[in-house]
């Protein structure tokens, strides 16, 4: 009987040599979402799956999350022993910083099981960009011979370079970690990879990842995601090394979705894989899209300023705009544009607070800085401000003005969030006192008001 088990456990072994895909620690069908992709997204993920694919993907984390994974591989392989994979994740957003995750995967059978603990966190850089850090330690058991352990580190980036266009760089243990007597290394790769959302089409990222493993050829991956109904989305992929197709489907529900994939390999056959996310709102996580966090001294309480600047229309404005509104972030935003698609343009200001997200307290900060268009409620006559006269609007001026102009994107979205607050910026020397401002960022600042 001892030495069946030890055939078969031979018999396992390799099989996990000689397959392409499955070595030790090899990539996973992580969850039904991404496999449907044919994991491909490392631009393209912003959610609890981002641990997986690119941990900078949790910066954009909005709700407390959770995923779980179960699936059985190899059904095609008749008179084996039935191979399982486990995964269960949650992920935990931090205000104006980014966000953690926290994960467990299991891969194998009972004589032979790969373990992986996984610690995840999104850290904002500066203005649409983020870093991302993976801390796995892994570890490997054989029945009657025992277990190893190993450490890994990966490292992701991602960088929004404009409204619909997104970069991304993950590299998989970077610090090369080898497991057991023998020192055998756990599977490397490099993965850059885009998404695009072509002009118009509202629900459709065209997603495409190169990866390049540790000793093998390149893999490009191309996938696509569509949503083609408020709770419906359909997703397929494909990849070239090796050959594997992917089709899959998502369905939300208010409090997470279920996803659904199937994964055709040109030697492994079909496989099934469902996830179940879900997503609880618990905090608006980003005050302002893409702000970084600054550790301050504790100030003086400032006396609230009549806000007396332009108006933003909720029925027009697009998501760099509504971002420039205290306490909507880059999710409220979307929901904002959604919410208007689906019901149309909104008849009053406090329609706003239809949309998820937006309660009471916030709408009441922020109603002075809004409007629907059109005639509008009779309004409070202004005392008169003393303005200085400049050449270069402060007070009008939108972020991509200032990059235009070449003021670095912190500084200037931090003198967006100054004039939202203070209401009017009336004399440039005000700018003074703005955080990381430094004397040649002012000058030139003031060489633009003045006109020179």
């Amino acid at each position: 009987m001892k030495n069946l088990k030890f055939l078969i456990l031979i018999f396992i072994l390799t099989l996990f040599i000689i397959l392409p895909l499955y070595a030790i620690f090899e990539e996973r069908e992580v969850g039904g979402r991404i496999s449907s992709l044919c994991g491909a997204g490392v631009a393209f993920t912003e959610d609890i799956y981002s641990p997986y694919v690119n941990p900078a993907g949790l910066i954009f984390l909005n709700d407390f999350s959770g995923l779980f994974t179960y699936y059985s591989l190899f059904p095609s392989l008749e008179g084996m022993e039935t191979i399982s994979y486990f995964n269960l994740t949650a992920g935990l957003p931090l205000k104006n910083v980014g966000g953690l995750g926290f994960g467990f995967n299991s891969f194998g059978y009972d004589y032979y099981r790969e373990k992986i603990f996984l610690l995840s966190s999104g850290f904002q850089l500066f203005y649409r960009m983020g870093l991302g850090v993976n801390l796995k330690l892994y570890n490997v058991s054989i029945k009657d011979l025992g277990s190893a352990s190993s450490f890994g580190i990966d490292i992701g980036l991602i960088a929004k370079i404009y409204e619909g266009f997104s970069i991304g760089a993950y590299a998989n243990n970077v610090n090369s970690p080898k497991i057991g007597e023998n020192e055998d290394e756990i599977s490397q790769y490099l993965t850059l990879g885009i998404e695009f959302v072509p002009p118009g089409a509202t629900g459709l990222s065209l997603i495409a990842d190169i990866q390049k493993v540790v000793d093998r050829k390149l893999n490009l991956k191309v996938a696509q995601e569509f949503r083609i109904l408020k709770y419906l989305f359909l997703r397929s992929g494909v990849q070239s090394n090796p050959t594997k197709y992917s089709v899959g489907l998502g369905i939300n529900f208010p409090y997470g979705s279920f996803d659904y994939a199937i994964s055709i390999h040109n030697t492994l056959g079909s496989q099934h894989i469902i996830t179940l996310k879900f997503t609880k709102g618990i905090w608006d996580t980003k005050l302002i899209y893409g702000e970084k966090i600054a550790v301050k001294e504790k100030a003086p309480a400032v006396k609230e300023v009549e806000y007396v600047g332009p108006k933003i229309n909720i029925n027009t404005a697009t998501i760099d705009e509504l971002t420039q509104i205290p306490r909507v972030g880059q999710k409220t935003a979307e929901k904002i544009i959604k919410y208007r698609e689906e019901h149309g343009p909104f008849k009053t200001i406090e329609d706003l607070m239809n949309v998820k997200g937006i309660g009471p307290k916030t709408f009441a900060k922020i109603k002075h800085m809004i409007t629907v268009g059109g005639p509008e409620e009779k309004k409070e006559e202004a005392k008169p401000v003393e303005i200085q006269k400049m050449a270069f609007d402060l007070n009008t001026a939108q972020m991509n003005d200032f990059i235009d102009k070449g003021i670095p994107p912190i500084i200037a979205l931090k003198i967006i969030q100054y004039r939202n607050k203070q209401g009017v910026i009336k004399n440039v020397e005000e700018l003074k006192n703005i955080d990381g401002m430094t004397p040649e960022i002012f000058e030139k600042i003031k060489n633009l008001v003045e006109g020179k």
